[in-house]
């Protein structure tokens, strides 16, 4: 289908996955890093955003627009949180206080998380 439209400045949509859905998602994200030993925050929903667009699990996406910079609804945001915190407590990831390379360089506000030598997935 032909882009007819384009939305320009920040669009934000929700994920159209079940929690044990996401929770997969992010589990395979965790998996495909862990050769790195981290993962950032926002390169996970950046993945999980787009691979929602790409198996078209955006409810309010309209498949003949371009959206320059598209993100995640804060209630998404801290979806992927929450999902975040039981494998924290699980003792699967842990937050990485010391490699935090983003806000140094960017000043954004990202935070790093590393994984766990036991984790599968």
């Amino acid at each position: 289908m032909a882009v007819t439209f384009s939305v320009y400045g920040t669009t934000n949509f929700t994920l159209g996955y079940e929690e044990n859905e996401l929770r997969g998602k992010i589990n395979s994200y965790i998996v495909s890093q862990k050769a790195n030993g981290y993962f950032t925050y926002m390169k996970l929903c950046a993945y999980l955003l787009k691979t929602a667009m790409q198996e078209d699990r955006v409810p309010e996406r309209r498949k003949d627009t371009y959206y320059e910079s598209p993100a995640l609804t804060a209630k998404a945001y801290q979806q992927v949180s929450r999902l975040l915190w039981e494998l924290i407590w699980a003792q699967k990831v842990f937050v990485d206080f010391y490699k935090n390379e983003y806000v140094s360089l960017m000043g954004n506000n990202d935070t790093t998380f590393g994984i766990s030598d036991g984790f599968e997935g």
